[in-house]
């Protein structure tokens, strides 16, 4: 059966009889289903979708001040040095060992970038034992992290920075373009994000 023989079917269903007293009872049970009063009222309102808007705008409104806090706590800890996790700081102390039974005083630095990690050796085993640093500079071409010892220099932005410990076990990282320590509450420099963790002793 197509649409225009569905349409002419229906126009010639007859129209239900109804007796005469429907009609004239019909205006009086209107009246009796419509709500009375504040409390009928106040169903009615409920049931046409007052009360579901509210709820929605406070839900929506719930969830957004979520979403911000969020956002603050997710900001506030990438933004501390605390991003330098025990098991990233135990890596490194392993990684450290390994290496330098190798290489005994030749150590300069490991470099870990995407690409791998890549040993800094010099030419001849006279590197002073400083104290081991773990850092990790995070900018727009991503981020990298370099094990070396305190007195040595690592690169950053066209730039060298001078990795020193201080009594305190701080790490000061200090060049021509940057001044930056472990102490300090912000981990951000500009477009770059620092930290850095004295490991202690090697062994």
């Amino acid at each position: 059966m197509n649409d225009r023989e569905l349409d002419r079917w229906l126009k010639s269903a007859p129209v239900p009889e109804r007796p005469v007293d429907y009609w004239e009872d019909f205006p009086r049970r209107v009246r009796a289903a419509l709500p009375r009063g504040p409390g009928r009222a106040g169903q009615w309102e409920a049931s046409s979708g007052r009360r579901p808007i509210f709820a929605r705008l406070t839900l929506a409104a719930s969830i957004a001040g979520a979403c911000l806090v969020i956002g603050f706590i997710i900001r506030s800890w990438r933004d501390n040095n605390a991003w330098l996790t025990a098991g990233d700081l135990a890596n490194a102390r392993t990684y450290l060992r390994e290496v330098e039974a190798l290489f005994p005083n030749q150590v300069q630095a490991v470099v870990f970038e995407t690409s791998g990690p890549r040993l800094e050796l010099a030419a001849r085993a006279d590197v002073s034992a400083g104290s081991p640093v773990l850092v990790r500079v995070c900018g727009p071409d991503g981020c990298r992290s370099f094990l070396t010892f305190s007195g040595q220099q690592i690169p950053w932005n066209g730039d060298w920075l001078d990795v020193l410990v201080d009594a305190r076990g701080r790490v000061l990282l200090v060049g021509a373009k940057l001044a930056w320590t472990s102490g300090e509450a912000s981990a951000r420099v500009g477009d770059y994000r620092f930290a850095a963790r004295s490991l202690g002793t090697a062994s």
